[in-house]
Order: C-alpha cells, then sequence, then structure tokens
C-alpha cells in the first residue's frame, strides 16, 4: 500500500462518522488526528494549535478494514430502527 492510499484509508476512518476516530493522545486536547507524510512515514499529528502531539502507530484495522461495508451496515441499522 502507498502512503498516499494509506492517508486515504485513515482519512476515510477518521470521517467515517460510524467509527471512533483516532484522538490526540494528550488527556487534556482529544483533538482528532490527522494523516500526514513525514520522512517517507505516515504519522498522525494532532491540529490543535500548540499541542504538537504526533503517533506513529496506526491500528491495522484502520488500515485493513472495509470501512465502506461498516458505512452501509450503519445506516441500515438506522434505518431499520427507524422503521
Amino acid at each position: 500500500m502507498t502512503n498516499q492510499e494509506r492517508i486515504e484509508k485513515i482519512n476515510k476512518w477518521q470521517n467515517a462518522g460510524v467509527v471512533h476516530p483516532l484522538t490526540c493522545g494528550v488527556s487534556s486536547c482529544r483533538s482528532i488526528l490527522v494523516a500526514k507524510e513525514l520522512s517517507n512515514d505516515i504519522v498522525l499529528i494532532c491540529p490543535a494549535i500548540g499541542c504538537g502531539y504526533v503517533q506513529t502507530f496506526i491500528p491495522d484495522v484502520v488500515l485493513h478494514a472495509d470501512i465502506d461495508s461498516i458505512i452501509a451496515s450503519s445506516i441500515c441499522l438506522k434505518e431499520n430502527k427507524s422503521q
């Protein structure tokens, strides 16, 4: 998987709205992390001004989950609940 593909998978996970996004490890912050390429690797960076938190570990589930199926399943569940 290329770095661009990894960033796309991470962004999809972060924006899915049906899974818990990866968040800043600083207990007082908890902002949603942003994927960036740094020195030919992908890291997750906290976008909060002055925070500086960087996470180098990306869980396998984020890179390998079929997030489109998870989103579709969530939509079906919501539709069934409303009926």
